[in-house]
């Protein structure tokens, strides 16, 4: 095996990675077998340091078969394989060789003179808002900033690390409610660029993913526990089977006070609740729910299941997905299944706080299959997505454009 490997002229095979698409596509057909299996594994390898430095790949079972697909093109799992090999530069392209597709590395385009790179041009970004409580009274308290507080009932309010904990440690005067028969409600506001996650009174847990809002009693009263949110939730139900939980759904920029655009009833359960862009989605970890939309018959989930509905026509459907890949965003994962860059850029612009435009209609439509690592820094994760050869970014003043991948 080792004379084999000295046989190979390794200058010569970097040198056809380098070269056209076509002109490679040729040259490789001319190679031998045994150059054409040093290759095979060379590909292996730098593939291999790819997805593991840069893309944190899902083993699970739905990964098993396909770690990686641009669009409908796959990328074999891959194995350790020790080469003299690394002279590239950490970006991709696709090459075909014996029927697979494989990720290669090729250098970077260079930058435009007015360009920034990505970690310059967004050097330290920071949200431009931060995460709000608004109390019964009114008042707006910066979360950040929020270490005890006490809500008119005695309700102790606590905030410690990410999370904020109401504990109503004395009875409530009348049902949950204050002395004038309405309950005390608070609102919390988490907006782009940040998460949160939230215990209410009843020892439900709940996660606010960026660009949020729930708005919820201090103490619930003995009838139901109901609670009204927008943008996407994940909520872990304390089981009670005579104490009804329901969460009312609202697009963004409905008014609470509104009727509902959907409501999920429970008695005790986890599952996650999306409300952007006209469309509800309702995905179910364990128990059950009944998903109800205003427009159209309700629909009862088991997990697993996903229903969708469509405010804007009143069509709804239900189908059978991976709750666990879709609530992922809990654990600073996003896994994403033929998902299109469109898509993937409104989850990072909430996300990150940032804006993305497209240079080209037609790059909105690639599709990503991979699990990444939702970085602190929004810079991180668009190196990461360059990484694929696809496309790349621009920055300037702070602004981002999507842009086809230069060869």
């Amino acid at each position: 095996m080792e004379q084999e490997q000295f046989n190979i002229d390794w200058d010569k095979l970097e040198m056809i990675l380098e070269k056209p698409e076509q002109e490679r596509i040729s040259l490789v057909e001319q190679l031998s077998p045994e150059e054409k299996k040093a290759l095979d594994q060379v590909l292996q390898l730098r593939t291999d340091e790819l997805l593991t430095g840069a893309l944190q790949i899902n083993t699970g079972e739905a990964w098993k078969k396909t770690l990686l697909t641009i669009g409908e093109t796959p990328v074999r799992p891959v194995r350790g394989i020790q080469r003299p090999w690394n002279r590239w530069a950490a970006a991709a392209c696709f090459i075909i060789l014996g029927g697979a597709a494989w990720l290669v590395l090729r250098p970077k385009p260079d930058k435009d003179a007015q360009e920034l790179s990505i970690q310059q041009g967004l050097a330290a970004h920071m949200p431009s808002s931060k995460v709000q409580l608004i109390t019964a009274a009114g008042q707006t308290i910066e979360v950040d900033s929020l270490k005890q507080f006490s809500e008119k009932d005695g309700t102790t309010i606590q905030q410690q690390e990410g999370t904020m904990t109401y504990q109503a440690d004395k009875p409530a005067s009348v049902n949950g409610s204050n002395n004038k028969g309405n309950a005390l409600m608070n609102t919390l506001i988490v907006p782009r660029g940040h998460l949160q996650s939230l215990v209410l009174s009843d020892g439900t847990k709940v996660w606010l993913n960026a660009d949020s809002k729930i708005s919820f009693p201090v103490r619930f009263n003995k009838q139901e526990r109901r609670v009204f949110v927008q943008g996407e939730v994940y909520l872990e139900v304390n089981s009670s089977a005579q104490w009804p939980f329901i969460v009312s759904v609202h697009q963004p920029g409905h008014d609470f006070q509104n009727t509902p655009d959907a409501e999920v009833q429970v008695l005790g359960t986890s599952f996650n609740v999306k409300a952007y862009n006209n469309t509800i989605y309702t995905t179910l970890a364990t128990g059950m729910v009944l998903f109800r939309p205003s427009a159209g018959k309700p629909m009862k989930l088991s997990p697993d299941q996903q229903a969708i509905y469509e405010t804007g026509s009143g069509t709804s459907a239900l189908r059978n997905v991976s709750s666990e890949d879709l609530t992922s965003w809990r654990n600073d994962e996003l896994v994403m299944n033929k998902m299109s860059l469109e898509e993937l850029a409104a989850i990072l612009e909430r996300r990150y706080d940032v804006q993305l435009s497209f240079s080209d209609e037609a790059l909105k439509k690639i599709e990503y299959s991979a699990a990444l690592h939702l970085t602190p820094q929004v810079a991180d994760m668009l190196e990461t997505i360059e990484q694929t050869g696809l496309v790349r970014f621009s920055v300037k003043n702070k602004k981002i454009t999507v842009l086809p991948y230069e060869k």
